[in-house]
């Protein structure tokens, strides 16, 4: 019988390349099944709100200078008020290759985060105070986040303790409850899930950990960038597929932060 294989990719959500590094990954290993950290709440509440998340982020902007729009800040806002790049390439790869894939998240956070974006993350006030803030590109800000990530693979340290850690580890073990049933039904499972809750934290926490018994690979979504472009899609579907899936999802295009 074939080994279950699980493959967890670390991502930093409101990655600008994030779509198309995730496009390389699961062109490379083509798994049986994908699963993304999204909640049901999350697909739920996004459906509904997300034309009114984006007219209220464009009014806001517009009582803002025109170069606000470039400041990092304000662009990783415009990520959360659009669908995540994670859900959309699974749920792209899905409809072209037919490989399903599982929401695994659970929806408390949303259930809290997602309706205070109306009164609280899109008003004037909030974009205001953002630009005010320290400025780096938000392709920099990637970058450095998969550093941290590095550092701690070489060097697992010990999570702060607080409300919002327990409940990330609240999270981590519910993921890896659903990943590990997924994963005893396919040959091979790969998730996508922001990088904090992949590595194997000094305290146990992380899925690394969790799924220890499974020998999870991990990997951090700009390994991507070392894959080759070649063969990217079965030439059998020829470049039609390849414009539909690097187009994305016109009415469900780009990222997001809070899931």
């Amino acid at each position: 019988m074939a080994r279950t294989e699980v493959i967890l990719v670390g991502t930093v959500h409101g990655d600008p390349q994030g779509y198309q590094r995730g496009l390389k990954v699961l062109n490379h290993w083509r798994p049986r099944v994908v699963t993304v950290e999204i909640s049901q709440f999350s697909l739920r509440y996004r459906r509904r709100q997300g034309r009114r998340w984006r007219c209220l982020f464009e009014q806001a902007l517009n009582q803002l200078p025109p170069t606000a729009r470039q400041h990092a800040a304000i662009q990783r806002v415009a990520a959360q008020v659009e669908w995540p790049f994670e859900y959309r390439v699974a749920q792209d790869w899905h409809r072209r290759v037919g490989t399903p894939w599982v929401a695994v998240d659970g929806s408390g956070v949303s259930r809290q985060h997602l309706p205070r974006y109306e009164t609280e993350l899109l008003t004037a006030e909030n974009l205001a105070a953002l630009v005010e803030s320290p400025h780096i590109s938000l392709k920099e800000y990637v970058r450095l986040e998969f550093a941290r990530a590095r550092r701690l693979q070489e060097h697992p340290c010990l999570r702060l303790t607080g409300e919002q850690a327990e409940g990330s580890r609240r999270r981590e073990r519910l993921q890896a409850h659903r990943l590990r049933r997924l994963a005893g039904k396919r040959r091979r499972l790969l998730h996508f899930g922001g990088w904090e809750h992949l590595p194997a934290w000094a305290d146990g926490s992380g899925l690394v950990n969790l799924l220890a018994d499974l020998e999870p690979l991990f990997l951090l979504l700009d390994e991507a960038d070392q894959l080759p472009d070649e063969g990217a899609v079965d030439s059998c579907r020829g470049t039609e597929l390849l414009r539909i899936l690097s187009a994305g999802c016109k009415e469900e295009n780009h990222l997001g932060e809070v899931r």
